[in-house]
């Protein structure tokens, strides 16, 4: 995709559909987390991901307070 076409789309997306939107990468972290929520392994997300490592997965893949949240709940302390 060419650098103009780029910018249109992204300032499109901003416009009209989500203005928060920060850019494609961003949805590579979001489509890591949100397989993550769903159970999916963090080895086959990072071969989704094509990433070197699972190591590289895991910074993408961020974990959310409410997950964290019940996790601790799941302990019963």
């Amino acid at each position: 995709m060419s650098d103009v076409r780029y910018h249109l789309l992204t300032k499109f997306i901003k416009e009209t559909i989500y203005p928060h939107f920060k850019g494609y990468h961003s949805l590579r972290h979001s489509n890591a987390t949100s397989l993550l929520r769903r159970g999916v392994d963090i080895n086959l997300i990072s071969k989704l991901l094509r990433h070197s490592s699972t190591k590289v997965t895991e910074m993408y893949a961020k974990l959310i307070p409410e997950d964290l949240r019940q996790t601790v709940d799941v302990l019963d302390y």
